[in-house]
């Protein structure tokens, strides 16, 4: 849907150019990590997928990057053989596709490139896509597949979250996303109680068709993301709310504790506001509603990584540059550079990591709260 406010010609022209130029540096970036590092995650399937092969263990523990995903991982690829490598580059080439004919307002999606370009100074988008990994296309796919709607959001992205949530169990949380749009309706309800269910009966039939390779995957996972740490609180743990509130707390349990209730909140206040999102987003000509969604179900992974941030920004940048599109918020943008290149270490807490993964959203969050106290009464819900 496209906005009954026209971008001046001047705008139109500059964006594209810097759609061009953000594409450009991202894909040069892509290029070099991936030239230095070789697709190194998917290094790591392969030989995993080798040693199943051949009779070894391919869940180990020790320094280094670790196969960490279930057996069910090594019973759907291992068949493939040499032909896995090249399969997995071609989807994942299939994937960018997609994500590139997404058609999106000009200004909007020069901005939202612009700003990643700039203030990710430390590439996630580069390094997600360079590293070969896995998780980030498994997000691309989930959220082109709603983006898109019709039969790709009723029948593809339900049977797209059973699947990845087979792989890594966090992807269960996009099965929130008919209730968090469309309410607590019967339908919404139905979807998610049935891809819980199917995913529920998937992991149990893992456990029980290799319960010793299952026992191998947790004690891999766990050494993965906690490095030895028997406290839980530090490790491979990534950058969600759960690492800085172990930071702060010390503890497992009320770090566990903070980021579920953190949230549940989040998600509450998507549901509660559900409504007046939608409203804002008709009003204006952007999928307010669905992009904040997908960001709050992103969110829920306590142990979120680059391959999930960068989306996060990606998804947060485009709103962002959409409600500063009339340049007269460019005080944020000042504040933002100040920030983001300022310091980088306060006492433990790692400030740019925290910015990398969260300043988009807190400054979403804001231009939010301020639209929504613009929107009349009578658009509401």
């Amino acid at each position: 849907m496209e906005s009954s406010r026209r971008d001046p010609v001047w705008a139109n022209i500059f964006f594209r150019w810097a759609i061009c130029a953000g594409l450009a540096v991202i894909a040069v970036y892509t290029t070099e990590t991936v030239i230095r590092r070789d697709l190194w995650d998917l290094q790591v399937y392969q030989r995993a997928l080798d040693l199943h092969r051949s009779g070894g263990t391919p869940f180990q523990v020790g320094p280094g990057m670790n196969f960490i995903y279930p057996p069910v991982f090594l019973t759907l690829f291992s068949w493939l053989g040499a032909a896995f490598r090249p399969l997995l580059l071609t989807l994942y080439a299939a994937v960018l596709l997609l994500m590139a004919r997404k058609s999106l307002r000009p200004v909007v999606m020069g901005m939202a490139l612009f700003s990643l370009t700039i203030f990710f100074h430390t590439r996630p988008v580069a390094i997600a896509l360079g590293s070969g990994n896995l998780t980030f296309f498994f997000h691309a796919l989930l959220i082109l597949s709603w983006l898109e709607g019709g039969r790709w959001q009723t029948r593809l992205f339900p049977g797209l979250v059973i699947l990845f949530s087979l792989l890594k169990p966090y992807y269960l949380a996009y099965a929130l996303m008919p209730v968090l749009v469309q309410g607590l309706g019967p339908g919404g309800l139905a979807r998610l109680a049935m891809i819980v269910a199917v995913t529920g009966v998937g992991w149990t039939v893992q456990y029980l068709a290799a319960p010793e390779a299952f026992r191998q995957f947790l004690v891999a996972l766990k050494w993965q993301s906690f490095q030895g740490n028997d406290a839980l609180v530090a490790g491979d743990i990534g950058w969600g709310g759960y690492r800085f509130m172990a930071m702060a707390t010390g503890s497992a349990q009320a770090a566990l504790t903070l980021h579920a209730g953190l949230a549940a909140v989040f998600l509450g206040a998507v549901l509660r506001w559900r409504g007046r999102l939608a409203a804002l987003g008709d009003r204006h000509g952007v999928n307010v509603l669905g992009f904040v969604a997908l960001i709050s179900v992103i969110l829920i992974n306590p142990r979120l990584k680059i391959y999930d941030y960068c989306f996060i920004g990606s998804l947060a940048a485009y709103l962002v540059a959409f409600f500063l599109r009339d340049c007269r918020k460019g005080w944020l943008i000042l504040v933002w550079l100040i920030l983001h290149f300022g310091e980088k270490q306060i006492g433990p807490i790692p400030v740019d990591r925290f910015l990398d993964a969260h300043l988009l959203t807190v400054v979403l969050v804001v231009l939010l709260a301020r639209a929504l106290r613009e929107l009349p009464v009578e658009s509401g819900p």
